[in-house]
């Protein structure tokens, strides 16, 4: 019986019927865990009251899991009595084509049927009803193995089309047309027989017409193992090497027919005809020079002089947007990157030939990675929930492999092994991944209790058994210590003191970064030993941002620290301003007290408008123009006032711990700790009776908003989660009334302004309408204010905040400046009528990639390894 929409199959809600045919019917499906629309094929009822058929299509379906290709859909696993598949988009194979186009659709079609074929799988029903073309052009063949896994006898010629319904003529036709002379015997079958019904695809994708067509089944039959194909069918200027390749793969002697697809192109690309023979007379001559060549080039090459090092040169690639996470195919012709315009992250692929990027179909995020083959690129999803994702370099349908146990889904560096599986760190430990997804495998343990807060940019070491690591006290720190793990002892030894972001290279060295700059030192990577002392090679490197390929190329991330700073203004709801006498400095966060007369705020050292850039807590007196510092040691920012103003919250990081601190607005006493935590939090809130603290805080992978009491309050000074969803939550900001609760959520896939009751439980209402971030309340209560993501406008609207609460439509007022969400450079005052404002200097967002090529020529002149 057809399933109707919101029928469950275990974890999957049917939505709406695919198709049907000889091996079940096929509906869209969406998988509730991993937030996705799958493919799901019902099996028939006599296949599935089968134990022993069930218990074979079990075990070939696992088998064909592990097939991985861009141009194969995935296959995620088997449930109760269905075949969950990866959803492809798009319409059927068919023919006529232009010879060009239906060259290169081939070439993928054996591209998929290669990787299968050295798996040792066979698809046994390839014809155009399993191949599809995607919306972004991209080959998908479907259905791989499922023949086998269907368990076909046979004597119903190996073909599931074929043997499932004999009823149905259309359907048996639409097999029968591929089978191989083989399988219409009922005889067993190797990769041959895909081979030949890829020559029938072929041939069909060019001409528009079937190889074998007939009536009936048997005329249908007799065809494939008695006609000759009509090569007059084949279009004019149809190359020779495919005639030629057609020819290979249509022989009905499996002994004579082309033996590996793989050598499909090659078969293609040889000489249409062979050299003509030598006679005795001709080839005295030959054999003459030749012996005159070889002799004359021993000659020259004693004579030669040795040849000079290689030229190692710099360039850059300046791009017109902030783009950063570079990553390099292994052979060093693709750059992929992450390209941010506002809150959202796009990936990149630029052809190093090539002057541009283009955006990669279906890609949304950071941290590319490339497979090794070149076919797929992992990255990072920082869209609820954060997740490790890959997807064809030619765009696609993104496939989940993993949700993101834990850590800043922007700082996570992914790296994909020679064993097929993606390791990554988080503030748990290295994780690893197959690239067909599962649940990954935790392979190391964070150390809190020794100040450890991540493992990162791990790296598989040649030969498979050891993993090389970051051990974090803190993101991009020189504090952080590079280190191997055996992955059979499970001892773990630390290798250098000091840097983070390191990698093995095939030079010979071990290189990581500190200080912005990159470091290189002699490794031996079976003996885990450094060899030597380390060497600088390469300044500037931001974040650890680097990549470099087998071919020798590096690129990285240019670190230009930039000293912009802001000038604070008065500004009114229209956006005039009127800058105040004192000058520029690089603030980051702004809080005014409750009066209005202070300015509390992080001011970064050195000028620097990096959001890395350590930075300590000021307290700026409007009226009297003197700036006192607050904060001595550690990385200081997030800076809010209690409501009464005598107490100044704000974030520390410090010795790779992240706590909530308070000091006294009048600096008599230091900073009191009030809370420790082991990733990043922020305080948000006061109540305002000043007992209760709101903040946010990333945990388990995910920002949440905690509740925490005061010292003295006389409340449990134990942290208590205040968010209700399993999505991201920030910005808390309480009414002045202390009833209401405004912040921003991602539940909707981008970040919202949303209120609800405080402390709840009660409705929430969605106020921003395009996305909104950095919520805060009007002094009296009357109005809420946002900044909407990639405009950078704040945002008004006015509120009703009552027993029952009412909202209008958001209007904007001016454009501010940051960079968002580290830096929200406003904050209302008690005049309704005029903000504070950091503004910044227009800046064109840009970034830069320097490429050295030769690199590891230069790595071996810098720090020479011993032999």
């Amino acid at each position: 019986m057809p399933l109707s929409a919101g029928a469950k199959i275990g974890p999957y809600e049917i939505l709406a019927p695919l198709g049907a045919g000889g091996m079940g019917e096929v509906y869209r499906a969406r998988d509730s865990r991993l937030n996705r629309d799958v493919a799901i094929k019902i099996l028939p009822p006599e296949f599935a009251g089968d134990p022993n058929r069930m218990a074979r299509f079990q075990r070939e379906a696992q088998a064909l899991a592990a097939l991985n290709h861009p141009h194969i859909a995935a296959i995620y696993g088997v449930e109760e009595s269905a075949i969950v598949m990866e959803l492809v988009e798009g319409n059927n194979l068919a023919g006529p084509v232009p010879i060009d186009d239906a060259i290169a659709i081939a070439r993928q079609i054996a591209e998929a049927l290669d990787a299968a074929h050295q798996k040792n799988i066979i698809h046994r029903d390839l014809k155009p009803g399993n191949i599809k073309i995607t919306p972004e052009g991209s080959v998908k063949v479907l259905d791989f193995g499922l023949a086998k896994a269907f368990d076909v006898t046979p004597t119903s010629a190996d073909s599931p089309t074929f043997t499932m319904d004999s009823t149905r003529a259309g359907v048996i036709l639409g097999t029968a047309g591929y089978m191989s002379p083989e399988q219409a015997r009922g005889k067993a079958v190797d990769r041959r027989a895909d081979i030949w019904s890829f020559g029938v695809v072929f041939y069909e994708l060019l001409t528009g017409h079937r190889v074998f067509e007939g009536e009936t089944v048997s005329d249908t039959l007799a065809g494939v193992l008695k006609t000759d194909p009509d090569w007059a069918r084949l279009p004019a200027g149809t190359p020779v090497g495919v005639r030629r390749l057609l020819e290979r793969c249509l022989q009905r002697d499996p002994n004579k027919r082309l033996r590996d697809i793989g050598d499909a192109w090659i078969e293609m690309d040889r000489p249409a005809e062979a050299p003509p023979r030598l006679t005795q007379r001709s080839w005295i001559p030959w054999v003459v020079g030749l012996a005159i060549a070889v002799a004359l080039g021993a000659w020259g090459w004693l004579r030669a002089p040795v040849s000079p090092p290689r030229t190692v040169t710099h360039s850059a690639m300046t791009l017109s947007t902030q783009s950063v996470t570079p990553a390099l195919s292994h052979d060093g012709t693709r750059l992929a990157y992450a390209e941010i315009i506002g809150d959202h992250a796009q990936l990149m692929l630029r052809m190093m030939d090539h002057l541009e990027g283009k955006p990669i179909p279906g890609g949304a995020g950071a941290s590319p990675e490339f497979s090794p083959d070149g076919q797929w690129i992992a990255y990072v999803s920082a869209s609820a929930p954060a997740a490790v994702k890959k997807i064809p370099v030619t765009g696609g349908t993104p496939i989940t492999l993993c949700e993101l146990p834990s850590g800043n889904p922007f700082n996570v560096i992914l790296s994909w092994g020679a064993d097929d599986t993606i390791l990554f760190g988080t503030t748990q430990g290295v994780m690893r991944v197959p690239s067909a997804g599962g649940a990954p495998q935790q392979l190391t343990t964070v150390n809190t209790k020794s100040g450890e807060s991540e493992h990162d940019a791990p790296q598989l070491l040649p030969g498979g058994q050891t993993i090389l690591f970051t051990l974090g006290h803190a993101a991009f720190s020189d504090s952080n210590k590079i280190a191997a793990l055996d992955l059979k002892s499970g001892a773990t030894r630390v290798l250098v003191n000091s840097g983070y972001s390191g990698r093995y290279v095939p030079s010979g060295h071990l290189v990581y970064v500190r200080g912005g700059t990159l470091f290189a030192v002699p490794f031996d990577p079976r003996r885990l030993e450094v060899m030597g002392p380390e060497t600088p090679v390469v300044d500037g490197v931001s974040f650890g941002y680097y990549s470099f390929s087998d071919t020798s190329l590096l690129v990285f991330w240019k670190n230009s620290v930039e000293k912009v700073p802001a000038q604070l203004e008065w500004t009114d709801r229209k956006g005039v301003a009127q800058p105040l006498s004192d000058p520029p400095r690089a603030w980051g966060m702004i809080s005014v007290s409750p009066n209005g007369k202070l300015v509390a705020g992080s001011i970064r050292d050195n000028g620097s408008t990096s959001a890395a850039s350590p930075s300590d807590i000021w307290i700026y007196d409007l009226e009297r123009r003197t700036l006192t510092r607050m904060t001595f040691e550690g990385f200081n920012y997030q800076p809010i006032w209690t409501p009464d103003g005598r107490w100044v919250t704000f974030t520390s990081n410090r010795e790779g711990k992240y706590g909530l601190y308070r000091v006294p607005a009048d600096k008599s006493g230091p900073p009191e700790l009030l809370l420790t935590a082991d990733d990043f939090t922020e305080p948000a809130s006061w109540t305002p009776d000043g007992k209760t603290l709101l903040y946010s805080q990333r945990k388990d992978g995910k920002v949440q908003i905690w509740s925490l009491e005061a010292p003295g309050s006389g409340g449990e000074s134990k942290p208590r989660l205040f968010s209700r969803s399993v999505f991201n939550e920030d910005f808390p900001a309480l009414s002045p009334d202390g009833k209401w609760v405004a912040y921003t959520s991602d539940e909707s896939g981008k970040f919202e302004a949303y209120v609800e009751p405080f402390p709840g439980p009660g409705g929430r209402s969605q106020i921003s309408t395009q996305g909104g971030f950095g919520t805060f309340w009007s002094r009296r209560g009357r109005e809420l204010y946002y900044v909407q993501p990639g405009s950078m406008e704040m945002m008004v609207v006015d509120v009703a905040a009552g027993p029952v609460f009412r909202a209008g439509s958001p209007q904007a007022l001016f454009k501010v400046t940051g960079s968002a969400p580290v830096d929200v450079l406003f904050d209302p005052t008690p005049d309704p009528e005029r903000f504070l404002v950091g503004r910044l200097p227009e800046r064109t967002a840009a970034s830069t990639f320097v490429v050295i090529t030769d690199w590891f020529e230069d790595l071996r002149r810098k720090a020479p390894v011993k032999k």
